[in-house]
């Protein structure tokens, strides 16, 4: 009986928000606004940080590039 939710995983339904403790249900906000949050953290700061990193990256290779250059004509 124990181990029913390993056999076969729980439905996501409303069910689930029942294994959410008090103190978190307090700082959750409704679902929409979850939502809404959730998708303007993955649509802004993901595609930042992409660009951040791709830039370092670029700037990384690009100056360890020259620096290869630059060090194998002097």
């Amino acid at each position: 009986m124990g181990f029913y939710n390993m056999e076969r995983p729980p439905e996501r339904g409303p069910g689930w928000k029942k294994y959410i403790p008090g103190w978190l249900k307090r700082f959750w906000a409704g679902t929409e606004e979850a939502l809404i949050i959730t998708r303007v953290a993955f649509g802004v700061i993901f595609p930042v940080m992409g660009v951040l990193f791709g830039v370092v990256l670029i700037c990384f290779l690009g100056l360890s590039v020259l620096a290869k250059c630059t060090g194998a004509s002097s």
